[in-house]
């Protein structure tokens, strides 16, 4: 039994010396654990410290960025004219730096009174950029709230040297220079151009004239726009009225008309030299014309042509006519056509020539069976010849009277040649 009890408690041991026994086993493999542990470190923490770094840190090159960035505005702002918008800028924080630079400019240029094309300079703020731009640029309202303007004063005086420039004139169809007499004013001249003084105001304006009273003095010359009276001609030795006709109106038509406008009833005696005709413009001389229906009347036996308008005669003009009676047709009959400068086909003169029998026109009659080539009314080469009988059957006139015919008696005009 004692034996048995022995045996069986050979591997037995108390429960204090059992916990012992386990706690000794442990205790070893922690320290090892911690010496090797400690061991790594001491050596990893010196081969760690004996590396050189070789990286950059993420802040610093975005601080390095960053300064190369504002430099570079900076410059570009300076040397940037200021009506030239600049290139954005991707910085945000570049704004305050480009206002003071653009600021700094402006004052320096109002310093130096160096007037500038621009009169106001806009700095425009966003979150991503920061330009110059003219203040011709339209922005919207919501653009407005984030826009700073500064205005700088402009010179507006005109450099020295340079005249101020003067107020355009009126527009006219026809201007007239008057010299200005002595004791001459703006009422007598207007008067005397416009027949009327309610133009005084507008030749007053035209001249830039603030005080007429004063202004207009003897020497100076007044521009007329668009008078009545376009000239007053003095009649010199040699001058006809159908020379002063063409001369003013470049057309003899006006020839009557102008006569009528100056009362005048027989041109051939009453144009004398030194009297002053007046010469109104087309417009006016115009509404002179002599209207109605024209009508030829030659009388063989007095040698005259006489030029009627509704029956009443307003020219007469002398003439030649045949040799003989017989020779000039008599009757009824209608000019059949107008030739300037006539070929004399007989002797094949040309139109033009002095010798030319036909002188410088020709007014076709229509005889029967002469298509309006055989008899006619036409100048010469022989003004002697006109008031007798020396044709060989046309009507002679001289070249001035014949030019009026040719400017006024139209075609179709009736011819009654009588004896």
């Amino acid at each position: 039994m004692s034996k048995h009890n022995n045996q069986s408690h050979q591997g037995y041991a108390p429960r204090k010396k059992r916990k012992k026994s386990k706690r000794k086993k442990f205790v070893l493999p922690i320290i090892l654990m911690v010496i090797i542990v400690y061991s790594i470190g001491v050596f990893s923490s010196d081969f760690v410290a004996s590396i050189t770094p070789s990286y950059i840190p993420i802040v610093e090159v975005f601080d390095k960025e960053k300064q190369e960035r504002t430099a570079s505005a900076e410059k570009e702002v300076q040397d940037a004219p200021l009506i030239k918008q600049s290139p954005p800028l991707k910085p945000v924080n570049l704004v305050e730096t480009v206002e003071e630079k653009v600021e700094e400019k402006i004052e320096k240029e109002e310093e130096d009174n160096q007037p500038k094309n621009v009169e106001e300079i806009v700095h425009k703020k966003s979150s991503n950029e920061t330009s110059v731009i003219p203040t011709s640029v339209n922005t919207s309202k919501k653009e407005t709230k984030n826009v700073q303007q500064v205005v700088s004063t402009i010179e507006t005086k005109p450099k020295e040297g340079m005249k101020e420039a003067k107020p355009a004139k009126p527009t006219a169809n026809l201007v007239v220079s008057h010299l200005v007499q002595a004791n001459e004013t703006l009422y007598s001249i207007t008067m005397k151009y416009y027949l009327t003084s309610n133009q005084q105001t507008k030749v007053a304006e035209f001249n830039n004239l603030t005080n007429p009273a004063t202004d207009i003095k003897a020497g100076m010359t007044l521009e007329l726009p668009d008078p009545v009276i376009i000239a007053f001609h003095e009649v010199k030795q040699g001058e006809t009225l159908y020379s002063i006709t063409r001369n003013y109106y470049q057309n003899a038509n006006y020839q009557d008309a102008l006569a009528s406008y100056n009362r005048i009833k027989n041109p051939t005696t009453d144009i004398k030299t030194g009297i002053v005709l007046k010469i109104p413009n087309q417009t006016v001389i115009v509404n002179h014309q002599p209207k109605g229906t024209y009508s030829i009347k030659i009388n063989k036996s007095t040698n005259k042509l006489i030029v009627s308008i509704d029956n009443e005669t307003v020219k007469t003009f002398p003439i030649a006519t045949g040799k003989e009676a017989s020779m000039t047709p008599e009757g009824t009959f209608t000019i059949a056509n107008k030739v300037e400068k006539p070929w004399f086909n007989p002797e094949n003169i040309p139109g033009g020539d002095d010798k030319n029998p036909l002188g410088t026109h020709w007014l076709g009659l229509d005889v029967p069976g002469t298509k309006g080539y055989t008899y006619g009314i036409h100048g010469t080469n022989n003004p002697s010849s006109i008031g007798t009988y020396a044709s060989k059957g046309c009507i002679r006139m001289h070249n001035s009277d014949i030019q009026w015919l040719y400017d006024n008696i139209p075609v179709k005009t009736t011819v009654e040649i009588i004896r």
